[in-house]
This record gives C-alpha cells, structure tokens and sequence, in this order.
C-alpha cells in the first residue's frame, strides 16, 4: 500500500504555491463569515487559479487524496481555526 502521508509530503514541497493558495482561500472565506467550509472546495478552486493563470501545455494535477493532508497542515499551523474543516480518521 502506498503511503499517501509520504506522497503528500513530496507534493506539498515540490509544489508550495498550493499551499499559500490554500491559506488564502481559507481565510478569505473566514473573512467573509464562514466558520466551515470543504476542503475539496478550497482544491477545486486552486484548479481553477492554476488552470486559468498557467501559460503551459503542462497539466497541472493536484490528487484528491491530498485534500485531506491540506486540511490536517491547516489545523497543526493555525490552530485557532481547527474546526474550520472536518476531518475524519485516515485510513491507510
């Protein structure tokens, strides 16, 4: 079985522009009121930013098993917002 922690890792440093992608999103929608929101959300609409501002024939691919290792980074590095998305127990 694959160690999606690991692959997530790999990702995440490979690519950090998602993850200040993320934050942004996340907190322009506590900005705006929201106490809860999806991170499958905040995904798709970095989907969407790197889709419509990358000039690259390149397909840019986020997996959706990351989701939920995006919402755990965001709980460990703001604390204050730890139920701002729904976790649940991962299954390896």
């Amino acid at each position: 079985m694959k160690d999606l922690q690991a692959e997530f890792d790999k990702f995440d440093h490979e690519n950090p522009h998602v993850w200040k992608y993320f934050v942004r999103f996340a907190f322009q929608a506590i900005h705006r009121g929201r106490s809860r929101l999806s991170a499958s959300l905040i995904i798709e609409r970095i989907r969407w930013e790197i889709y419509m501002t990358t000039n690259t024939d390149e397909e840019f691919k986020i997996n959706n098993n990351h989701k939920a290792y995006y919402a755990r980074k965001w709980q460990q590095r703001f604390p204050d917002h730890t139920t701002f998305f729904e976790t649940r127990l991962l299954h390896h």
